[in-house]
């Protein structure tokens, strides 16, 4: 949350100042991988608890691993369904 206020409040740096170095336009540029949505599931409690061991243990946040295993799977079935396109 406080990135994302980082990157308004420097946008709105931009507006008034003109904003005509490339420096100022890289800095406001929202980051390509900020995370801005929040997801919520209900798990069973001993497969939570289980999952962020795992998580810890590969040097993790549950978090972090969540976001991985989402990226995983969109990558996964997007390259499935370009294959399916292609045929």
């Amino acid at each position: 949350m406080a990135k994302l206020l980082d990157t308004v409040e420097k946008q709105e740096e931009k507006k008034t100042t003109g904003g005509t170095s490339a420096t100022i336009r890289k800095v406001t540029e929202p980051d390509q991988y900020a995370k801005t949505q929040v997801i919520s599931a209900k798990v069973n409690p001993e497969m939570w608890a289980r999952f962020k061991k795992l998580s810890r243990m590969s040097g993790s946040t549950a978090n972090g691993m969540l976001n991985m295993l989402i990226n995983d799977y969109v990558v996964k079935k997007d390259k499935e369904m370009r294959d399916l396109d292609a045929m």
